[in-house]
């Protein structure tokens, strides 16, 4: 399992948080999603997705992925 700490930057309210949430669990490896607003930071565990797939996910919602680093 690969775990994964994105600081993504456009998150503003708790449907922005929701919004990345949902993303990122409709991808079908994805175990567990975390989004911490205040922080502006998402951590996932996946089983066999890229930090690139997965910082595409991200993106393709609506946000920008500033930094992101493998845990």
């Amino acid at each position: 399992m690969k775990n994964y700490l994105f600081s993504v930057e456009g998150m503003t309210c708790g449907g922005c948080a929701s919004k990345v949430e949902k993303a990122l669990k409709a991808q079908s490896s994805t175990c567990s999603v975390s989004v911490d607003l205040a922080q502006k930071l998402v951590e996932i565990k996946d089983i066999d997705k890229t930090a690139m797939e997965i910082k595409s996910a991200i993106e393709n919602s609506g946000f920008k992925v500033t930094s992101f680093k493998g845990l």
